[in-house]
């Protein structure tokens, strides 16, 4: 009878546990993304202010991304429909 108890006393214990770190663990990610700066741009005039090398230094370095798949310009010859940029940076969480 004593070791049932002692079983069940272990397993409520392990299942408390995996609980609470998979809280914190979630608790850090949504402090991380709820607290990061998240900017959306739908203004094709400021398109180099985000990209390309002439793009302002806060938006020129983002860890290593290679953008030649981008334009480095946008001039009037090109027929844009549609343009959305949403810039992303948890590190902003820590400065």
């Amino acid at each position: 009878m004593h070791e049932k108890k002692y079983i069940i006393i272990i397993i409520c214990s392990i299942i408390f546990l995996i609980i609470i770190r998979l809280l914190a663990i979630f608790g850090f990610f949504y402090l991380i993304f709820s607290s990061s700066n998240i900017e959306v741009n739908t203004d094709i005039n400021k398109y180099n202010v985000y990209i390309g090398d002439r793009a302002i230094k806060e938006y020129r370095n983002k860890w290593g991304m290679d953008e030649k798949i981008f334009p480095s310009t946008i001039n009037s010859n090109m027929n844009v429909l549609d343009y959305k940029m949403v810039y992303y940076n948890p590190k902003t969480m820590c400065e």
